[in-house]
């Protein structure tokens, strides 16, 4: 009995161990949600931010009076309910949930929701989303917990148009809201399920907001944003444990992710386009068969192979063919180089002192290719080859990177010939601001500077049609118009991956705003 005694001691103190231990392991799972961007995001408010590494951060910082759910059906998040619309159709009202607050303790109020749609609409604002309000004529508040919004046409579904993030009024002065603001690149007060706490360089620190009454309280208490601008270590630092998420994994490092069994690898719409938009003021790029040529020039199924792993799909005009819009009919440029000299040749082109560069009129066909400065290799690489196929049809084609904040100076002065460029697209967006005359301008969307009497007649039809059907056939023929007229090389439309640990729970990706669920989201 003694001996057995003994051993039952001894067992029971190997398992407290073997338990307790066990508690240790569980206890180093932090909750806390660490994930890491290539990029700053820069400003990160409501009015001002533009890149998408910003908006994953704004989109867990404030809310809206609509979000989407894990299903994408839009559903109420700071409003109490669905808009009443009128019976004509032409305007809905709009009750805010009571006892909102701000993460200072603020009331939330109808005040905020008009102060954001004016400062977005400001011309002196340094705001990139004004097209959110393209179908929005005025917003006027009733009382201090509801809105009237009045539209410039009938509308089907008004909260479509009511998914903004929302600002504090109580932190400006006016209206007019510039980057510089302190606000913008440190919002400590915020309406979403997390607040700014600090960043450096490196790192951004979120946490719980304690006020958040949207969409339920959120599960993980912090999230920390790591930015390494060299995404060829993303995924090693993701399996060491410094992140615990990847938002996007490079497509050269999908199968090092999906290799580790502690990891879930997610695939997700990137929502968007990657293209190369020709500056068509370019003496030589202001005739369509010359941007046809450089079309056929390229060979975009060998690059999104080589470069992608065929993760996407060949583009043949501005829209992939989850859009609406997409037209089957209008097929991608095949890769036809020969045909595309010829082209050249008989607009007058020809390499007449043997450098191998084409001349017309005694100038040399020269184009600066602006891109990027980024230290994925995988881009780098895409962008030498691209330039390489256009020299190889006689084009004399010069790589300028730039970094951030350049790069998007030189693209709204328009200081390239070409420029490597991703759109980024609402929920079936429309086109209009890429291609309208009216946004030809420095500064402008439309920074191909593209001008078509047709296509702009199109684009207005499509923005005043309440017709979804009858808008899907016009969105079809600029498609097809597009293609014909190449004002951009429609590249591909990309399927992205993100990595996380299985330990993440509750995860559901909305393809343009990453993190729409985080509330959601939980750590076991």
């Amino acid at each position: 009995m003694q001996t057995n005694r003994k051993i039952i001691v001894i067992l029971l103190f190997a398992l407290t161990l073997l338990l307790t231990g066990k508690a240790q392991i569980v206890g180093q799972i932090k909750n806390e949600l660490v994930y890491v961007e290539r990029m700053d995001p820069g400003t990160i408010d409501p009015i001002t931010f533009s890149s998408l590494e910003a908006r994953r951060v704004v989109e867990i910082l404030f809310g809206a009076l609509y979000t989407f759910d894990e299903d994408r059906k839009r559903i109420p998040e700071f409003a109490q309910d669905y808009p009443e619309l009128s019976s004509d159709n032409m305007s809905c009202r709009v009750r805010i949930k009571p006892g909102l607050r701000w993460s200072d303790g603020k009331p939330l109020t109808a005040d905020d929701v008009i102060f954001t749609y004016q400062a977005v609409m400001n011309p002196e604002s340094d705001s990139p989303h004004r097209e959110l309000f393209n179908y929005v004529e005025n917003i006027q508040k009733i009382d201090s917990l509801t809105i009237q919004v009045n539209f410039i046409k009938p509308v089907k579904g008004p909260e479509r148009y009511l998914m903004f993030f929302i600002a504090p009024r109580h932190l400006f002065m006016s209206t007019k809201v510039n980057k510089m603001l302190t606000y913008c690149k440190k919002p400590q007060v915020t309406n979403g399920g997390y607040v700014y706490e600090r960043s450096n360089p490196t790192k951004y620190i979120l946490r719980k907001n304690e006020f958040y009454r949207g969409r339920g309280v959120p599960q993980i208490e912090n999230i920390a944003m790591y930015v390494h601008t060299d995404t060829r270590a993303h995924v090693s630092n993701l399996n060491s444990g410094l992140y615990n998420m990847v938002p996007f994994v490079p497509p050269s490092y999908l199968a090092e992710a999906r290799n580790n069994s502690r990891l879930v690898v997610k695939p997700y719409s990137s929502n968007s386009v990657q293209s190369i938009v020709l500056n068509c003021q370019h003496p030589f790029l202001k005739f369509n068969e010359v941007r046809q040529a450089l079309n056929l020039a390229i060979n975009r199924q060998d690059l999104l192979s080589s470069f992608y792993g065929n993760n996407g799909e060949l583009l043949s005009g501005p829209f992939p063919s989850m859009h609406r819009g997409y037209n089957p009919d209008v097929k991608p440029y095949p890769f036809n180089p020969r045909l595309a000299v010829n082209i050249l040749k008989e607009l007058g082109f020809r390499d007449t002192d043997g450098d191998s560069v084409l001349e017309k009129d005694g100038q040399p066909f020269r184009l600066r290719f602006l891109v990027p400065y980024t230290q994925d290799a995988t881009l780098d690489h895409l962008f030498r080859s691209i330039a390489e196929q256009l020299k190889n049809i006689g084009i004399d084609v010069q790589l300028k990177p730039m970094i951030g904040a350049n790069f998007e100076y030189n693209v709204n002065m328009r200081n390239f010939d070409i420029v490597y460029y991703d759109w980024y697209m609402q929920n079936q967006a429309s086109p209009y601001p890429m291609f309208i005359s009216t946004e030809a301008r420095l500064g402008g969307k439309n920074i191909a500077m593209y001008q078509n009497d047709l296509v702009d007649s199109l684009l207005i039809q499509a923005e005043t049609q309440p017709d979804l059907e009858f808008q899907t056939k016009i969105f079809q023929e600029l498609h097809k118009i597009l293609h014909e007229e190449a004002p951009w090389i429609f590249l591909w439309h990309l399927e992205h991956h993100a990595a996380y640990y299985r330990y993440i729970k509750g995860v559901s990706i909305e393809p343009f705003n990453f993190f729409t669920t985080i509330e959601n989201w939980f750590i076991r």
